[in-house]
């Protein structure tokens, strides 16, 4: 993901997982294999693992900017903000319909009849 994010290819080499190259696109090649084992034991010797693997490759230097090199998480925080401000917002504002359910307004009772 980070290939596609910046734009750049990638070498990942794992310990552990599947160690490849991912060119600018996220196109995985040259892939590893996970070194599982079919055992039920409890230890493994390192003769019933999946051997090492070399892989070699051309990884481009790219100077180009993408966008989320420029602005990184930018657009993250704004949006977080706007949820924190829009919770204090309902958290502070007076609710319409409770205060005016408890109120009642003088110049409307002056025009309705009483029942008497």
């Amino acid at each position: 993901m980070r290939s596609i994010e910046t734009g750049r290819p990638m070498a990942r080499a794992a310990n552990t997982g599947i160690s490849a190259f991912i060119d600018p696109a996220g196109q995985i090649t040259q892939a590893t294999q996970l070194g599982i084992v079919q055992s039920n034991a409890a230890s493994v010797t390192s003769a019933e693992l999946a051997p090492p693997e070399w892989r070699i490759d051309d990884v481009p230097l790219i100077s180009e900017r993408t966008l989320y090199t420029i602005i990184g998480d930018l657009p993250s925080y704004v949006a977080s903000l706007f949820c924190l401000g829009g919770l204090l917002y309902g958290m502070v504002k007076p609710n319409s319909s409770a205060d005016s359910a408890g109120k009642r307004d003088p110049a409307h009772e002056a025009s309705v009849p009483s029942e008497k």
